[in-house]
């Protein structure tokens, strides 16, 4: 089976990460709780540029190179991907495609995958719902709203991981609200 998974607060914590950034930046600390969006413009007292530019530095930074895990999505993908074809879809830019491989490649040596960076934020590219389609995925794990209901219409299942900025996302067929790693583990057994 072919599960598709999106990487930033599905796989790794980047908002902690940039709230970090903004901080150093700005010297005003951000909330994570307070994200009821994730364009971050519309939760910081900073611009659409602004905030670009800071996902940009914590892309640069060391930081970034260490990127902490959501809990329980490494050992997931470490027994998912001996079982199904695990394929990552991501609306980074693809300027960072050789970190986001890098990384892949330093925490889990032992597989291989593939990384697809979508137009859905940084255009240019395909959107996640058109990869899906194209690739045949059968699941999805995400934690935009926007994205899981576009991709529901090409997808099996959606697996909607459970964020401060996804609450107003109401029940839809076959989109499936998770608290965690955990949760998704089980319902794909």
């Amino acid at each position: 089976m072919k599960i598709g998974i999106d990487i930033d607060e599905v796989i790794v914590e980047f908002l902690k990460g940039y709230l970090e950034i903004y901080e150093k930046i700005y010297g005003k600390k951000g909330f994570y709780k307070d994200f009821h969006s994730y364009n971050f413009w519309e939760c910081l007292p900073i611009s659409k540029e602004q905030a670009i530019r800071i996902a940009e530095e914590f892309f640069d930074s060391e930081e970034f190179e260490n990127i902490e895990f959501v809990k329980g999505a490494k050992q997931a993908v470490q027994t998912l991907s001996k079982n199904h074809e695990l394929i990552f879809l991501t609306a980074r830019p693809v300027k960072i495609k050789e970190k986001t491989i890098r990384f892949f490649n330093k925490h889990f040596p032992e597989s291989s995958f593939e990384i697809f960076h979508s137009g859905d934020f940084f255009a240019g590219n395909k959107s996640k719902a058109e990869i899906c389609k194209d690739l045949g995925i059968s699941f999805l794990i995400e934690d935009n709203e926007h994205y899981a209901l576009d991709c529901s219409k090409n997808c099996e299942k959606v697996f909607l991981l459970d964020k401060p900025w996804n609450q107003n996302m109401k029940n839809q067929k076959n989109i499936i609200r998770v608290k965690n790693w955990q949760e998704i583990m089980e319902m794909l057994k």
